[in-house]
């Protein structure tokens, strides 16, 4: 078991690991952990900031992760959240270099990234199922604008 901050003289028992594991919940912001790695890499090895070798190396070690999914990772206890099951895959297949995907990009920058990509998806996915409901409304409409309606007023019948 790692000890999750330097303060602590003693390795964090199971059940407070447990308690303060994020994993059950970032399986929703997976995709855009991954989207936000992807582009952040991206962005370094444009700029010169890390080496291209290692970048495509990352960048690969990302798409393969993407393909195989949220299942792909593997979790224990030590694991706080998926940033760091992301991190520990792809060190596994890069070695050290992958913690250059994080150069200047914090964690909470990471989470609020991740979380407003989520939600940008979700938000688009609301959008076209209002729009499909409105088409199905117009289109009942069209079928039925000759149909006599019974009118309420006061939760009576309305006079016609």
């Amino acid at each position: 078991m790692k000890i999750r901050t330097g303060r602590l003289e003693k390795e964090m028992t199971d059940e407070a690991a447990v308690y303060t594991s994020s994993l059950e919940f970032d399986r929703f912001i997976f995709d855009a952990d991954i989207q936000c790695n992807y582009a952040h890499t991206s962005m370094l090895k444009a700029q010169g900031i890390i080496d291209e070798e290692i970048a495509d190396k990352i960048l690969e070690a990302l798409d393969k992760l993407s393909d195989e999914g949220f299942d792909a990772l593997e979790f224990d206890h030590s694991v706080e959240d998926v940033h760091m099951a992301v991190e520990n895959y792809v060190t596994k297949l890069v070695g050290p270099e992958a913690g250059f995907m994080h150069t200047a990009k914090s964690r909470n920058d990471q989470v609020a990234t991740d979380i407003r990509l989520l939600l940008r998806d979700r938000i688009s996915e609301i959008q076209i199922g209002i729009l499909e409901f409105i088409e199905g409304i117009l289109e009942l409409a069209k079928e039925h604008k000759e149909t006599v309606m019974i009118g309420y007023t006061h939760l009576q019948h309305a006079q016609p």
